[in-house]
């Protein structure tokens, strides 16, 4: 070995620092390409593409929440009539009842017609009931096979003025179990009834009620 001023010894190496050459730089072009694409094709299955599907889902519920509102604004004012016509009906004629259970609702109706026939002073009055099926109609249709709709009818007849006679129709009208009035016959009183200013009439009430249908054992 030489030594040098001062007495520092030399590398036969020298000062320079040698790299060793990549795994990577050392393959061939086309497999160093493979591998760039598979990893890209990696990165695209399992980030990209699930990245791409949620957008396409946010995309289509937001074109669905579009349309949503558009139609809304469209159909705007029908909407605003017809809930307006809600509140009028319901002002009008009072909340209508849904059929009901037939025992139960046999006991509302007539129970609601003497408590209106009451509160106006009508004491001359009958009340005779029957019923029957209804057989066709949308709600028949909705329920077939599964529940039967029946009609309970109460014919109503009494005496009185014909301003109570005017004020029991409308409640009538406005009394949730009495889902329809399909008839009124007004006559003149007799004898002293004409006296009084008294009328005579009779009505036919109706209201709807539903069943279970039994099924047949086999």
């Amino acid at each position: 070995m030489n030594s040098g001023s001062g007495g520092r010894m030399s590398s036969p190496i020298g000062d320079g620092i040698v790299q060793k050459p990549s795994a990577f730089s050392q393959m061939p072009r086309v497999v160093r390409w493979a591998i760039v694409f598979g990893l890209f094709v990696a990165a695209y299955f399992f980030a990209i593409e699930p990245a791409i599907d949620r957008m396409n889902k946010w995309n289509a519920q937001s074109d669905a929440l579009t349309s949503a509102l558009k139609n809304y604004g469209t159909q705007e004012a029908e909407l605003r009539a017809a809930s307006e016509a809600t509140r009028l009906g319901q002002r009008q004629f009072g909340e209508v009842a849904l059929p009901g259970d037939a025992r139960e609702r046999a006991d509302q109706f007539r129970d609601a017609i003497n408590k209106i026939l009451d509160a106006r002073g009508v004491d001359q009055r009958t009340i005779s009931s029957s019923n029957t099926s209804l057989t066709q109609g949308p709600l028949v249709d909705h329920v077939k096979g599964v529940s039967r709709v029946e009609i309970q009818i109460a014919e109503l007849a009494f005496v009185s003025t014909p301003e109570t006679i005017a004020a029991v129709l409308a409640d009538l009208e406005r009394e949730k179990y009495v889902t329809s009035i399909r008839r009124v016959l007004i006559q003149q009183g007799v004898g002293k009834e004409k006296v009084d200013r008294l009328l005579r009439v009779s009505m036919k009430l109706e209201t709807w009620t539903m069943s279970k249908v039994e099924k047949a054992k086999s």
